[in-house]
């Protein structure tokens, strides 16, 4: 039995390098292309003489690279704080509510990520214009919230439901009138996995592309929008597409970071295995 255990130890360790190396080796690559000169990338084999900064030199004076980052990064984070104080109580009236409009409130937020985001740009592009919210940081940042919103509410709502409702008569009982319930037994339960739900309304604005290249100009210029203006009819600047998404990458490996520190993980599939809160 130790044997076939020592087995399945080792064949589960040498799947988990196969699928990193599988996953990380393109990713290497294009962090590489962004301090290599041309001809090394496309020799394949870069050798020590070959290492440059020439392409972030010329993304510096091509895009205002320190503008770019600050306009993507503030919107992400924003966005996540705001989807995470909109959903929470959201999620909780949800969850609690009874009738019709609360399952409706479910069902929207769930269509909001059924459907293609493409089949609903034209009409946000509209609205957007009437409203004079067209490339403007406010603009983006209640659409982002928006959608940030749908996400938690989705997440958390399941959870919810697995906390008792005697739970809150007794809280009423308690003198917890109004969200007071929702602040003192029901927040502390699922805080780890709201953590997690706004980490990924972090990287999911971070890395927005179609309505951030459709609704912005020249006012509001986020990442994903600066990396497709490298690309034009005769010419894509590899070089400086890879230095400006290397810069891109930061966001994942440190919200992937502060999950494992954190303990989101585990504290979370620990709270979801007793149904949300300690009985």
């Amino acid at each position: 039995m130790r044997i076939r255990e020592r087995h399945l130890k080792i064949l589960r360790a040498v799947t988990v390098a196969i699928t990193a190396v599988i996953i990380l080796l393109p990713v290497v690559w294009f962090i590489l292309i962004g301090v290599i000169n041309y001809d090394a990338v496309l020799r394949g084999s870069p050798r020590l003489a070959d290492f440059t900064l020439e392409h972030y030199r010329k993304l510096s004076a091509r895009v205002p690279v320190s503008g770019i980052i600050l306009d993507t990064a503030f919107l992400a984070l924003l966005s996540s704080i705001f989807a995470a104080l909109l959903a929470v109580p959201s999620a909780y009236v949800i969850s609690r509510g009874d009738g019709k409009l609360f399952n409706q409130l479910y069902t929207i937020s769930l269509t909001v990520w059924l459907v293609p985001p493409v089949a609903l740009s034209l009409q946000v592009y509209f609205w957007f214009i009437q409203l004079g919210l067209y490339d403007e940081f406010g603009g983006l940042l209640v659409l982002y919230s928006v959608i940030g919103t749908t996400l938690i509410i989705l997440l958390l709502t399941p959870f919810l439901d697995r906390i008792p409702k005697q739970l809150d008569e007794a809280a009423w009982v308690d003198g917890l009138q109004g969200f007071g319930a929702l602040w003192h037994i029901h927040l502390p339960a699922v805080s780890h996995l709201l953590l997690g739900a706004s980490m990924l309304c972090f990287v999911r604005s971070w890395n927005e592309l179609l309505f951030a290249g459709l609704l912005t100009n020249v006012r509001v210029r986020t990442m994903p929008v600066a990396i497709l203006s490298m690309v034009t009819g005769s010419h894509i600047e590899w070089g400086q597409i890879a230095a400006l998404g290397t810069l891109a990458l930061i966001p994942a490996p440190l919200a992937l970071a502060f999950f494992l520190a954190s303990g989101v993980f585990k504290q979370g599939r620990r709270r979801a295995s007793r149904g949300g809160v300690s009985r």
